[in-house]
């Protein structure tokens, strides 16, 4: 019946649909998709109970589906752990017992989760249980909850974030030893290539990977379309190489770097019959040389041949810099749902235009990347400011109920440890002399540090857990 179902779908005349008919049997295929991985994990469960794979002389579960399926050893050890975890159990006499993630499986069968999802939710428990002393029967419930929760708004890489942040507010004494292990393992070199070229090696630390990346978010946007209408054709990567290089002639045009030698830090190149080569014995092509001298203090030798937040009203449009860096911590990025440009490649959007009496004021600024800016409108969305925050109402045709909906990719939601079912909840576990003290659910302060914009490098504090850059 299953093979019959998908041969109807593979013949179907997928032209004649609508789009709006398309996009609702992608929908509807993820939701099959995901019940059949609810599925593999029952046949399975059932396979490990019985002991199938000694009837194959195969030593376990993850052999025997790595034998049959054809699929590599770590993906055969994934879904025979999710079958174990999520799959029916049975006593020794032969009682069934529920999954031990009964909410997970009961949200895979669903499909409202996926397989990957339910993975994040099972890492995080499995984390967790290492923490001393904490109250796992108590604890866990809660979090898998939480996670369920904000998986029906969050991708899994979104939803490990979340996660993360969860660890963090359980144990927060754990993060010291990585910390440190990270200081030890800092490093960076280039590999040079025949060619002139070179591949960069290494491994950076948090700040510095925040620092980098507040460096490219500033110069990797895509160059809007000119008036030929070409559009920035650069993929992601060759856009942030070419960012790192304009940071660094910047660089190098600004004087503040020490001297090398006791000499002004300069680029040599000396050309000899037409090939030309830096201090450091690197090749360049001649077209690179002459583009270099427009940018950099360069000596060739031929031999031969880079405030505070104030409401302006009516008497400015454009944000100023300090809305801008309100903004950014505010928003973190677009606010359209999703998606997720940083601050720095994004535009400050009137919610009520300007032409329609609109002030310029961060109550009524939101920031947009220049794609959503573009489109949000026409493709039937509306924004409007909801304590202080933008919401986002999609067109009948995506939700008819047309519920507001917020992007989380730049902000973890709040986490809600609170539950109906019991009067005491261990939301936030407070390590002091090495004992766990429960205390009951606190919000916590929040506070935000910005630096300059565009380049944004921000720390938002959140609860009394670990901060991250904003």
């Amino acid at each position: 019946m299953l093979r019959v179902g998908v041969d109807r779908l593979l013949d179907a005349d997928l032209t004649a649909l609508s789009g709006v008919e398309v996009a609702e049997l992608l929908a509807a295929l993820e939701v099959q998709r995901r019940r059949l991985d609810a599925v593999d994990v029952a046949v399975l469960a059932e396979a490990d109970c019985r002991g199938v794979a000694g009837e194959y002389a195969q030593t376990g579960t993850p052999e025997l589906v790595m034998t049959l399926c054809r699929v590599d050893p770590a993906e055969s050890r994934r879904r025979t752990e999710a079958a174990r975890t999520l799959g029916p159990r049975r006593t020794v006499t032969g009682e069934p017992l529920p999954p031990i993630l009964a909410a997970s499986a009961d949200a895979l069968r669903a499909g409202a989760v996926s397989a990957t999802q339910v993975d994040v939710v099972t890492r995080c428990l499995g984390r967790l249980e290492r923490v001393p002393d904490l109250p796992m029967a108590e604890v866990a419930p809660v979090v898998e909850r939480v996670l369920l929760d904000a998986a029906q708004h969050e991708h899994p890489g979104l939803l490990a974030r979340t996660a993360q942040a969860i660890i963090t507010r359980l144990d927060p004494d754990g993060v010291e030893p990585n910390d440190e292990q990270a200081q030890r393992r800092r490093d960076f070199g280039l590999r040079k290539h025949p060619d002139g070229t070179s591949t960069p090696t290494g491994r950076f630390t948090p700040d510095a990977t925040a620092t980098i990346e507040a460096i490219l978010d500033s110069l990797s946007a895509p160059i809007p379309a000119g008036e030929d209408g070409i559009p920035d054709d650069r993929t992601a990567g060759q856009r942030r190489h070419d960012a790192l290089l304009d940071a660094l002639k910047r660089l190098l045009r600004s004087g503040t770097l020490p001297d090398a030698g006791a000499a002004p830090v300069t680029v040599i190149v000396t050309v000899k019959q037409g090939v030309a080569r830096t201090g450091h014995g690197d090749t360049w092509t001649m077209p690179d040389v002459l583009r270099y001298l427009d940018c950099a203090e360069i000596i060739t030798v031929v031999e031969n041949d880079l405030d505070g937040v104030i409401a302006y009203g009516r008497t400015k449009r454009l944000a100023t810099p300090g809305q801008r860096r309100a903004l950014a911590a505010r928003d973190g990025g677009c606010s359209f749902p999703a998606c997720t440009r940083p601050a720095a490649w994004c535009e400050a959007h009137h919610v009520i235009p300007w032409i329609d009496g609109g002030n310029t004021d961060l109550i009524n600024l939101c920031l947009v990347c220049p794609f959503h800016h573009g489109v949000f409108e026409k493709a039937g969305w509306r924004v409007d400011m909801i304590n202080g925050h933008p919401w986002w109402t999609p067109p009948p045709w995506i939700d008819p109920a047309r519920k507001p909906r917020r992007n989380t990719a730049h902000h973890p939601p709040d986490l809600d440890f609170t539950s109906e079912d019991r009067p005491r909840v261990y939301s936030v576990m407070q390590l002091r002399d090495g004992r766990c003290r429960p205390r009951r659910h606190s919000a916590g302060p929040t506070a935000s540090v910005a630096g300059p914009m565009p380049a944004l490098v921000g720390v938002t504090l959140r609860g009394r857990g670990r901060s991250r850059p904003g």
